[in-house]
């Protein structure tokens, strides 16, 4: 097997939502980025996988619109124009409505769509590498850079390693970052609804 020896300005782990928006925003700014996923491309953006939405706030639309993604996501997404916040029937609320000229306070988006959007945009872009359905197998840590040694044999050296790996990173445990973690003991029903008429 040939094995590669490949230099990069930054290496992430994780082409999910976080890690490619990262890697977009990097290459923005010309620098030479790998991001390396084990998933299959073909589960990654199956739409079944992945039935969640997301509310992206004004501040992260706006660096969509920086990196050229708004209006090919703007037709499928739904503005939050307010939001009410009460505590079942108990008495208060809490109402956030920005200023007309403010415009909507975020976005929803439905997850697979912004994984299609964005994982299409990094494909198109000279400045990143997507290596998929590769797993690392080691990685060494020096005062100037990481190195890592993927499933393939082939080793990725760069000053930078980001670890957008999910909730259970191993990338974040090798390093020794602690998560605080904690139970709700709480239950939900989750759905995805239809609606009949606009809001």
């Amino acid at each position: 097997m040939n094995t590669a020896d490949k230099m990069s300005d930054v290496v992430i782990l994780g082409a999910g939502l976080i890690g490619l928006t990262q890697a977009l925003t990097l290459a923005a700014h010309d620098l030479r980025i790998i991001v390396v996923d084990r998933a299959d491309p073909a589960d990654l953006l199956d739409p079944r996988q992945d039935a969640r939405v997301s509310a992206i706030n004004s501040a992260s639309w706006k660096m969509f619109e920086a990196i050229g993604l708004t209006d090919e996501l703007a037709p499928h997404g739904c503005p939050i124009n307010q939001i009410i916040i009460n505590d079942g029937l108990k008495p208060g609320r809490l109402d956030f409505t920005p200023d007309e000229s403010d415009g909507p306070l975020g976005n929803m988006l439905e997850n697979g769509l912004l994984r299609r959007v964005l994982f299409a945009a990094a494909q198109a872009d000279r400045r990143i590498e997507l290596i998929m359905s590769s797993q690392v197998n080691s990685v060494e840590r020096t005062e100037y850079g990481v190195s890592l040694v993927l499933d393939s044999g082939d080793t990725i050296r760069a000053p930078l390693l980001i670890a957008a790996d999910g909730r259970g990173s191993a990338m974040r445990e090798q390093a020794g970052i602690v998560m605080a973690k904690w139970q709700y003991d709480h239950s939900a029903i989750i759905c995805t609804v239809a609606h009949e008429q606009p809001h």
